[in-house]
């Protein structure tokens, strides 16, 4: 699941997505200006942040479902009534909460709220998705849909991003260590922190959804037609056979 998802992300990626960079990059510049407003705002400014970051995730799963950019309009995906903003912004702010809430358990909070994450991270998408979905029924429906792909997405998100910060704290410890010798040190963690914020937004905006698209069929669905029952489907851009029910070659990342 993790190589396929992968391979999917880097083939689109491989394309070099200006247009998606640069709406990943007017999306943060959005959110960072509604974060600098008054705390005073909160109640607006949150809500709105959470609309904005839904809309967002939003274009990074059509990219990774279609191969196709779309233009900016899915990132104001919510704004197109107030009952549909009601909706996504109120179940975004409901998800951050509860994580939020998990982490104050003393010691061991952080590891519960990055379990509910994980178990919280097709919400997004269930409310985008699925409107008929109550916002306040999108984290249950979340933790059902990520049965069984916790551990994947873990380690295919979490920890690559853990593992590519921790390498950027070694540069710079190394600089501090041999200071003044270590200016070198820290222009390669200054670089490898600009590249982090530049590109893994997009990185792991798709593969993120690349998880949801393995995980949002309803149970009973997957039951009642299982993938092992289908023909093998061959890959048209690569060769490769694939397991019947696949969307995504595992070997190129191509759309079968």
């Amino acid at each position: 699941m993790i190589k396929a998802v992968y391979s999917r992300t880097l083939t689109i990626l491989k394309k070099i997505p200006v247009k998606l960079w640069g709406l990943s990059l007017l999306n943060g510049l959005l959110v960072s200006l509604l974060s600098a407003l008054s705390v005073n705002l909160l109640l607006v400014t949150l809500p709105v942040s959470a609309a904005l970051e839904a809309g967002m995730i939003l274009i990074y799963y059509m990219t990774y479902s279609t191969g196709d950019i779309p233009d900016s309009k899915p990132m104001f995906a919510a704004f197109k009534d107030f009952q549909k903003f009601k909706h996504i912004a109120g179940g975004m702010c409901w998800m951050y909460l509860w994580i939020f809430l998990w982490l104050l358990i003393p010691f061991a909070g952080i590891f519960f709220a990055v379990y509910k994450a994980i178990q919280y991270s097709f919400t997004p998408y269930i409310l985008l998705e699925e409107p008929e979905v109550r916002a306040l029924d999108a984290l249950k429906k979340s933790k059902e849909d990520t049965k069984g792909l916790k551990l994947g997405i873990f380690l295919g998100t979490i920890i690559p991003a853990l593992a590519y910060c921790v390498l950027i704290m070694i540069f710079i410890g190394i600089a501090v260590l041999v200071n003044p010798a270590g200016l070198p040190f820290l222009i390669i963690a200054s670089v490898l922190l600009l590249i982090y914020s530049l590109f893994a937004p997009l990185f792991f905006g798709l593969v993120e959804a690349g998880f949801y698209e393995y995980g949002k069929k309803p149970t009973a669905k997957k039951a009642e037609n299982p993938a092992s029952h289908l023909p093998p489907v061959t890959c048209p851009a690569c060769g490769t056979v694939n397991a019947g029910g696949e969307k995504f070659c595992s070997k190129c990342g191509g759309k079968l």
